[in-house]
């Protein structure tokens, strides 16, 4: 790499001579096979190009203006087999200076042709290699760290974004398609108005048959008791992270990195709820969102899934209650009933009727 500084035109003029003649030694001891790049301020304004063999020298986005040093720079090029590369792409001016610097045609940088065919295609297939390792490495350091939801996280970037399904038309029951996005919501919601809310038929009968379960009097005031702080905070603990919040946005892990003071407040909300025995009003809304069962159209409603959203201090207070009669429920329920019980499964009772 030479880099010569700044050479006027008239005071030294030899010295540019001299300057060319030696560049032209160097380059006479130098193997082709290597690559060339040359730099410096030549103080050199080269124009279009007069013959032909110089349109690979130089790009047609010159100042019609050349001194003498730009016929120098230009015959070294074509004679080198360079290319002055400040001529090669048209770009619009976005400041004064920089107008004002390529019009002028100010820092030149010469490098030989083959430069962007070679050398640039080896750094990004060596870069692709170092990508995929580099994601290869980090996927299974999630892995070693029992956090899989980030690998498949990153395995699903991956793979590409999926086909979008909020904007996709949809058929409603009478199978029209709905292309409207006002109407398709409308369909969503009657879809799963009538999905949720089912008309049950109670048979009197068979409540009456139901004995009803007298509970003793230290029982009902274990029951009736208010929740203490030790049980608010068990029942937070019991709740799993990475879960969707509700309307209000606030994460389990939130409420767990909040500590004592947030347990103290949800505290006075449950007592004041056990009190009253009347639930906070937004507690009450859920967020009902679907999602695609991986099969069948689409375009068919009955192929999503619909997930209810709830607000996450709902769940907790569900949890203090749910821990409270289990004990009591986990004694009335008969032998027979396998599901939603602790140490039990239904698929046990597969395996006993096959037996």
């Amino acid at each position: 790499m030479h880099v010569p500084v700044n050479p006027p035109n008239k005071t030294m003029a030899d010295n540019s001579e001299k300057f060319y003649t030696d560049l032209q030694e160097t380059m006479d001891g130098i193997s082709k096979k290597d690559m060339i790049i040359l730099m410096g301020d030549f103080n050199a304004r080269v124009s279009q190009p007069q013959h032909p063999t110089a349109f690979r020298t130089v790009g047609p986005f010159v100042v019609d203006v050349q001194n003498e040093n730009g016929g120098r720079t230009m015959n070294s090029a074509i004679g080198f087999d360079w290319i002055v590369q400040n001529f090669n792409v048209n770009e619009k001016y976005s400041t004064l200076v920089q107008s004002l610097k390529e019009i002028n045609n100010i820092s030149q940088v010469a490098t030989t042709s083959w430069i962007y065919n070679g050398l640039v295609k080896t750094l990004i297939d060596k870069r692709q290699i170092e990508y995929w390792g580099e994601l290869g490495m980090e996927i299974e350091n999630t892995i070693k760290q029992h956090d899989p939801a980030t690998a498949y996280a990153i395995i699903r970037r991956l793979r590409g974004r999926r086909q979008n399904v909020e904007n996709m038309p949809i058929h409603n029951k009478n199978e029209i398609l709905l292309v409207n996005s006002k109407a398709r919501l409308e369909s969503w919601k009657e879809f799963y108005s009538e999905l949720l809310n089912v008309n049950a038929i109670i048979v009197p009968i068979l409540l009456d048959q139901i004995k009803s379960t007298s509970l003793s009097t230290m029982e009902r005031h274990r029951q009736d008791k208010e929740p203490t702080l030790d049980v608010m905070q068990q029942a937070l603990k019991q709740m799993k992270n990475r879960k969707a919040p509700g309307k209000d946005d606030i994460t389990v892990e939130l409420l767990k990195a909040g500590g004592m003071p947030v347990i103290r407040w949800l505290h006075d909300i449950f007592v004041d709820i056990w009190k009253n025995e009347q639930m906070v009003e937004d507690w009450s809304s859920a967020i009902l969102i679907r999602l695609y069962k991986n099969k069948g159209d689409k375009k068919i409603c009955d192929n999503y899934r619909g997930v209810l959203l709830l607000v996450v201090a709902t769940k907790i207070f569900t949890r203090v209650v749910l821990n409270r009669i289990q004990l009591l429920i986990g004694k009335q329920l008969l032998v027979e009933q396998a599901g939603f019980r602790a140490n039990r499964s239904t698929i046990d009772q597969i395996f006993v009727l096959k037996m």
